[in-house]
């Protein structure tokens, strides 16, 4: 009777597998370190399961069925865990194929053909929380159209530059506040430092923003602004005065004149100068060296001026380097690669994207492509990793995000790079896609926003997404996004920082989420 007793009870338990827990190697709070022993759970047990069993044995409080039926012990339970620190969320990978777990365990295994006779080795970290509101700016005239973000020091002290189809520029401090902070949405009023109410005549459809190389301490932000009124202007933003000099560079090549779409700047440490590379709606790819400005004598200076913004005596740029016909249709994104700028190391290839569905590398000091991937959607916007040089996230109007690998030398022997594949994400915004900005902070995490006014935040080991935040009405749309970087004050119970991201759009409005940042 007991030996049937036994098998009645192995019976309700439910099959199961044997798996060891290892916390991911970037999570810098070693606290979150549980033994590495084999042990036994639930082969249908999933993410919150798993969640659950790390909680246990971190001595943490444990987030509990509301079906529990017995009531008694469970107010025991609860008082006991009252005395505990908070259950922290936690993603899972398996070790073996380097992907999210969002199934049961064993059926995830059984997918991708992994052995079961041995335990199943499993990494975890703390699972990034959904992005919630800090902040919003006062309803400027007219779209935002595109945002940049800038940390002058190692303080982390920010500015944010927004542009707007009015033609104006304007730059904000953010205040870098938690994401449980006790105020609640919309209470708090995003600082406006400076503005330039005339930078263009013209809507502003691409902005780029660097530290200034000649400028002392980091005081001065150089920043580029392209118009749909065919004109390319660079403006300086002094950190300490928080005066706005619009205009200061006019870059100009004659023979062409185009609406300019995408810009980014380089900076080359070799000469200490600032590189700007532009594309415009007819393909033209032209490099900038700021260095090779010239005073304009008869510079006529405009009798509009604003309270933050002034002129100084123009100068004149023709661009370095122009290569005509780069592309056969608009360049919509352009970029030296972001890793070259989190090493403060000199970029020599240059990443296009083009309506003309193709992506291309080039190497700008032979002024050759040297890569060219044609896919089958108009290229919308474009942006590199900070972790993995060569790999390109693209936003496209059939609502997919796709992973593109341009690194030139696929000789590598890197083990630390990123596996990518076109069919990474499944379609999920359900408008165009018109923004795609890789996270700063952790090598696998993107953001998008899209006409649908929503903002998505993925993992590529993931095909869906792990958050979706309305941020704009349902008769609003997205249209720009940033990442900001980590603040200074940090979670410490958590081991967490706060990351912001910035969006813009048709409401008119900069808002400012942050979420939880723990590698």
């Amino acid at each position: 009777m007991s030996d049937d007793n036994n098998d009645e009870a192995s019976s309700d338990e439910g099959e199961q597998i044997r798996v060891t827990f290892k916390l991911a190697s970037e999570v810098a709070d070693r606290s979150m370190e549980v033994p590495s022993d084999p042990i036994a759970v639930p082969a249908s047990v999933g993410r919150k399961g798993l969640a659950a069993v790390i909680n246990h044995l971190l001595d943490r409080r444990v987030v509990r069925d509301d079906t529990e039926e017995n009531e008694e012990d469970s107010d025991e339970d609860e008082d006991d865990d009252k005395e505990k620190l908070p259950a922290i969320p936690f993603d899972f990978v398996l070790k073996d194929n380097n992907r999210l777990l969002r199934s049961a365990v064993e059926r995830e295994a059984r997918r991708y053909g992994l052995s079961l006779e041995k335990p199943l080795a499993i990494l975890y970290f703390p699972a990034q929380e959904a992005p919630e509101l800090q902040e919003e700016s006062k309803a400027q005239p007219d779209w935002i159209s595109c945002l940049s973000q800038m940390t002058i020091n190692k303080q982390n002290d920010s500015f944010l530059c927004a542009a707007s189809y009015d033609g104006s520029l304007t730059v904000y401090q953010p205040k870098m506040q938690q994401p449980d902070d006790e105020q609640k949405e919309g209470e708090v009023v995003l600082h406006q430092v400076a503005s330039a109410p005339e930078a263009h005549r013209g809507p502003i459809k691409c902005l780029a923003t660097m530290l200034d190389p000649t400028s002392s301490k980091n005081q001065s932000i150089l920043m580029a602004s392209g118009s749909m009124d065919h004109t390319l202007y660079i403006h300086s933003f002094d950190t300490q005065s928080k005066q706005l000099v619009k205009q200061q560079i006019q870059c100009q090549h004659e023979g062409y004149s185009s609406a300019v779409a995408s810009l980014d700047f380089s900076f080359k440490s070799s000469d200490n100068k600032a590189i700007l590379a532009s594309g415009d709606w007819d393909g033209n790819l032209a490099l900038w060296d700021l260095a090779d400005a010239e005073p304009i004598p008869s510079a006529k200076k405009s009798k509009k001026e604003g309270k933050t913004s002034k002129e100084a005596s123009q100068k004149l740029l023709t661009p370095k380097v122009l290569l005509p016909q780069a592309h056969f249709s608009q360049i919509s994104g352009i970029s030296w690669g972001n890793v070259h700028k989190t090493n403060s190391s000199n970029a020599n290839t240059l990443i296009t994207g083009s309506w003309d569905h193709s992506i291309k590398a080039w190497d700008m000091e032979r002024q050759e492509c040297v890569l060219s991937l044609n896919g089958s959607k108009v290229v919308a916007c474009l942006d590199t990793s900070h972790f993995s040089e060569g790999i390109v996230a693209t936003g496209h109007p059939d609502c997919n995000i796709r992973l593109w690998d341009v690194r030139v030398n696929t000789n590598s022997n890197n083990g630390d790079t990123l596996a990518v594949s076109d069919k990474t994400f499944r379609p999920s915004h359900k408008q165009w896609i018109t923004d795609v900005q890789w996270s700063p902070h952790n090598p696998y995490h993107l953001a998008s926003t899209s006409h649908d006014g929503t903002v998505k935040v993925w993992d590529i080991r993931s095909p869906i997404p792990l958050h979706t935040v309305r941020v704009f009405p349902k008769t609003e749309k997205g249209l720009c996004l940033a990442y900001g970087h980590s603040a200074t004050e940090t979670k410490k119970e958590e081991g967490a920082d706060t990351v912001s991201l910035f969006l813009g759009g048709s409401d008119c409005v900069v808002k400012h989420f942050a979420t939880n940042n723990y590698s």
